[in-house]
């Protein structure tokens, strides 16, 4: 499940559409720190269907809403708590923007 592609942000996105998307923490963290827990909360205009966890990286299905205007800008945060004492709190976005043409 772990994936290291880099994608284009704002990540053009056909509204309707949906994908899975991840966030790698270990491009971020520090070796030998793990997640203890996780949060996917999107901008109004996304969905995120379903989300889970495999060691470092986070996936949701995210979809884009038909009614989201063409060339709008939305995103996907996912937030960490590491599993350090303390724990740190890590936020990064992922940013999409509604094409309607895309693959046309």
């Amino acid at each position: 499940m772990a994936t290291d592609k880099q994608i284009e942000q704002p990540y053009p996105m056909p509204p309707g559409n949906e994908d899975d998307f991840f966030w790698n923490w270990a491009r971020w963290l520090p070796e030998g720190v793990g997640v203890r827990s996780y949060t996917v909360v999107p901008d109004e205009g996304l969905a995120v269907a379903e989300d889970s966890i495999d060691g470092l990286v986070v996936r949701a299905l995210i979809s884009l809403d038909d009614a989201v205007q063409d060339g709008s800008i939305t995103q996907a945060f996912c937030t960490i708590l590491t599993d350090q004492t303390p724990p740190r709190k890590h936020s990064r976005a992922i940013s999409f923007v509604a094409r309607k043409n895309v693959g046309a």
